[in-house]
């Protein structure tokens, strides 16, 4: 039923009328919204009801926007009230359409009193059968180039390595594609990277971890009790290594930060990988560096488990940089002391005999 909502949406009607869904929206989200706070419906997520109502109206009438089962993941909890409810906003939205178009013809207005109606029907199907997940809600629709990569990705089996950051740090997961649709995907995320997804001011960066490709992604909280994410705008950027692979590199899951600067920028981030040879940061800030040019980074690390702990000042250079709108990745080549280098070599060793356990 879901496929089946999905492909409706397709109708030209919701284009040719873009201005009316566009405008009654909200009058819908305002409704909606009251009633869960009201009925405590969605006590147990993260979201506010106005985030809830409006997902769920995008997703149920733009036809840009995919809708996933988990869209309606916070009805668990609603009585047999809230269908009659749903159907108030369904008919109230008619009548508001019949409204709208009274100076003109009504063969628009009767056309989408059918695709409701059968809208409806589907999706109040689809309310009976939300745990029954379809991988492709769209089988049968152009996908977007990036979701056709994702797709098969899944159908490989292959990981990909969802990577969060803001000013207070940043956030690693491994997961797999669990959803995909025309123009977007699902994905299972960490607990810690929910509650960051819920704040403003993330940057997002979806690692495809056998052959290195990176892709700046925009992401949503879909469903709090199941731990997902729509990412979307899947942007591939920049496939240059970070790091050259002379030296083994090890993926940073503790504490750390960097500073970086020259004579006339300075920037902070939180370091992602590591190797004798430099290290990768993500940063949420942007700036003015270029490729190849000379800075001094300002790094500090705990890991409090493994008893490692350091803190120097190195120059270096900038060997690449990834992201320019959603994400900024930075590769640094670092000139270290031998000293340090034997630091980061136990600290490489340590953190790849982790991951093996």
């Amino acid at each position: 039923m879901v496929t089946e909502i999905n492909r409706i949406k397709h109708n030209p009607i919701f284009k040719s009328e873009n201005k009316f869904f566009i405008s009654y929206k909200p009058i819908f989200v305002e409704q909606l919204s009251t009633y869960i706070s009201q009925n405590d419906i969605c006590e147990h997520t993260i979201l506010e009801p106005k985030s809830i109502s409006e997902n769920f109206y995008d997703a149920l009438f733009n036809p840009k926007i995919d809708f996933y089962n988990m869209h309606i993941c916070w009805l668990e909890n609603a009585d047999v009230k809230i269908t009659f409810f749903l159907c108030s906003l369904f008919n109230s939205m008619l009548k508001s359409f019949l409204e709208y178009k009274k100076t003109d013809t009504n063969t628009k207005a009767i056309e989408l009193i059918t695709i409701f109606e059968i809208l409806k029907k589907n999706f109040f199907t689809a309310i009976s059968e939300r745990d029954k997940i379809t991988f492709d809600i769209s089988p049968y629709m152009p996908k977007e180039k990036s979701i056709s990569y994702l797709h098969n990705m899944y159908k490989l089996d292959r990981r990909i390595k969802f990577i969060v950051h803001n000013k207070m740090g940043t956030s690693h997961f491994e997961t797999y594609i669990k959803q995909i649709g025309q123009y977007s995907a699902v994905i299972k995320v960490s607990n810690e990277q929910l509650l960051m997804i819920a704040e403003n001011n993330n940057s997002f960066i979806l690692k495809e971890n056998s052959d290195e490709k990176n892709f700046s992604v925009k992401a949503s909280i879909l469903c709090t009790r199941k731990n997902t994410a729509i990412i979307k705008d899947i942007k591939e950027l920049d496939d240059t290594p970070l790091i050259s692979r002379k030296f083994p590199r090890a993926a940073i899951v503790h504490a750390s930060i960097v500073h970086i600067a020259n004579e006339d920028e300075y920037i902070t981030g939180n370091m992602i990988d590591i190797s004798e040879g430099g290290i990768g940061i993500v940063s949420s800030s942007k700036s003015q560096f270029t490729k190849g040019q000379d800075i001094v980074a300002f790094l500090s690390y705990e890991d409090p488990k493994n008893g490692l702990k350091f803190s120097f000042e190195s120059s270096g250079i900038i060997s690449s940089i990834i992201g320019k709108e959603h994400a900024f990745r930075y590769g640094i080549q670092l000139n270290l002391t031998q000293e340090e280098k034997t630091v980061i070599h136990k600290l490489v060793k340590t953190l790849s005999k982790s991951k093996e356990i």
